[in-house]
């Protein structure tokens, strides 16, 4: 019994090495790949999009953490203010905490839509459109 579940282990193992090592590579793969797009469109003088990526993402966390947390907030105050067993709570407290926290969640993805219509994607075809223009110009 001791003997096959050895020999089962080590069929396991190799099979994960296996399993790791091509994922290791086509990861690699596909770093070489990404460096060479990038190589030959800085070569071309292709603005790359990563400023737009980075902007897009991180109004994309503000929009979905200044909610949450907003609303987090809200629920920690409620139940600091209404205690287990209490026959009647302080609606005006609570009714002004949720008031408020929800102002804020709104405001911060209205901000955030309003950020991200600002500045409008450009498609690569503009840009190309744009380059080709400005290189036929004398």
């Amino acid at each position: 019994m001791g003997f096959e579940l050895l020999v089962i282990g080590g069929i396991v193992l190799a099979a994960l090495l296996v399993l790791v090592w091509w994922g290791i590579r086509y990861e690699q793969q596909k770093a070489t790949l990404i460096h060479t797009e990038r190589r030959l469109a800085l070569e071309r003088g292709v603005p790359l999009p990563d400023a737009e990526v980075a902007r897009c993402t991180a109004l994309g966390w503000i929009g979905t953490v200044v909610p949450v947390f907003s609303l987090g907030v809200a629920a920690g105050v409620t139940f600091l203010l209404v205690p287990p067993h209490t026959p009647e709570p302080s609606l005006g407290g609570l009714l002004a905490v949720w008031s408020a926290c929800g102002v804020v969640a709104v405001s911060g993805v209205v901000a955030v839509v309003i950020r991200l219509r600002s500045a409008p994607v450009r498609s690569p075809e503009a840009d190309s459109a744009d380059a080709s223009a400005s290189n036929r110009s004398p």
